[in-house]
């Protein structure tokens, strides 16, 4: 018979599950609501509720946390509606100074939206109809593009690529590659609107090309400005959300 003492002790780990991320829209701004059914209200930290220009209204109550000794203070409480796509949550949150995540959906929110998270399969059910794919936590979480720096990039010498520049006067004038250095994500069936810088204004139609070529990468398009500002889309309806490097080719 063999003895115990033959084999080594071991410790067990539990390998942590990441919280589905629901990411829904205040006008053209993603805010990313971290689905926490354990936590009995929702909370949003102050600076995204500053950022989104959400009107904060009294409250001082005090949430007691999962050790039962910490109570988190919070600065004031916001009631506003989110949408996506062809639907729309509302979103009741405690405002609090410093938060792990920029909000976190509890009890409450699932309640109002009647939401149903299904981890297994990454999908997300809103108001027993509504269903989405989770943003994924592995990728840059989506974010307005309100300050962004362009870089020249260097000209493509490939002869695949047509001019799209506008004529101007009559005449065809060269490409002129730009470089946002910045990524994020854009959900799928969801756009993004990127601003563009005054030197490039005043043109109607640019091509913006992505620089990721992965098969979920955004596929180059043609996207019409409208007050310095150019819509890039995501017209992917299956898969992750895509991740966009981006590189503006006029």
């Amino acid at each position: 018979m063999a003895s115990h003492l033959e084999y080594d002790p071991t410790c067990s780990r539990i390998t942590p599950v990441p919280s589905q991320i629901l990411t829904v829209y205040n006008n053209t701004k993603p805010l990313n609501i971290t689905l926490d059914s354990g936590a009995t209200v929702s909370f949003i930290r102050l600076s995204t509720a500053i950022e989104h220009e959400f009107p904060i209204q009294p409250n001082s109550q005090l949430a007691l946390l999962a050790d039962e000794k910490t109570r988190l203070a919070a600065l004031g409480e916001i009631d506003v509606t989110l949408t996506r796509a062809n639907f729309s949550v509302r979103l009741r949150a405690l405002v609090v100074k410093n938060l792990q995540a920029e909000c976190f959906g509890g009890t409450s929110f699932h309640k109002d939206n009647d939401i149903e998270p299904r981890i297994t399969t990454g999908q997300i059910k809103i108001h027993n109809k509504y269903q989405v794919l989770q943003t994924n936590p592995i990728l840059p979480l989506p974010t307005a593009l309100n300050s962004i720096n362009f870089q020249p990039s260097c000209p493509q010498t490939s002869t695949t690529q047509p001019n799209l520049t506008p004529p101007q006067d009559g005449h065809a004038a060269p490409p002129t590659p730009l470089s946002i250095c910045r990524t994020t994500s854009i959900l799928p069936g969801s756009s993004l609107s990127i601003p563009i810088p005054n030197s490039i204004a005043h043109l109607t139609k640019i091509s913006i090309q992505p620089s990721c070529h992965l098969p979920t990468a955004i596929q180059p398009q043609i996207c019409s400005i409208t007050d310095r500002q150019a819509s890039i889309k995501n017209i992917l309806t299956l898969g992750s959300t895509a991740r966009t490097p981006y590189r503006l080719r006029l």
